[in-house]
């Protein structure tokens, strides 16, 4: 139920990396150099994600709609600085939402529409 992948200097994860891992719930891969979030369809039962202190830079339309059940999602210390406006659907139960110390300039209220458990978001330092 729990991957910890965090440090192990991985840049690329294939849209299907992650195939197979269907009672995966809790899912760790920060301090790598990944710079695009690709996740698979097959991680649905998905409830935690910890992407901190990577190299991503945006955050695409629909990049997470098939993830239900996340909870808690940490793209913290990364260097996000465009998020579009779909880029969270889909994450109806989403109640965490780390975005500190990342290089957003510009928030629209469009970004969080979807987000309708939300009931803590941090974009500290940004």
């Amino acid at each position: 139920e729990l991957l910890n992948i965090d440090t192990c200097a991985i840049e690329t994860i294939e849209p299907d990396g992650f195939r197979g891992l269907h009672s995966l719930k809790f899912l760790q891969i920060g301090n790598n150099c990944i710079r695009e979030i690709q996740l698979s369809t097959d991680l649905i039962f998905l409830e935690v994600i910890h992407m901190r202190t990577n190299c991503i830079r945006a955050i695409r339309n629909n990049t997470f709609n098939k993830l239900n059940l996340l909870m808690t999602l940490d793209l913290s210390n990364n260097r996000i600085n465009s998020i579009d406006d779909n880029a969270f659907n889909g994450l109806v139960n989403l109640q965490i939402l780390i975005l500190e110390n990342n290089t957003i300039s510009s928030i629209r209220n469009k970004h969080f529409e979807s987000l309708l458990s939300l009931k803590s978001l941090n974009l500290k330092t940004n």
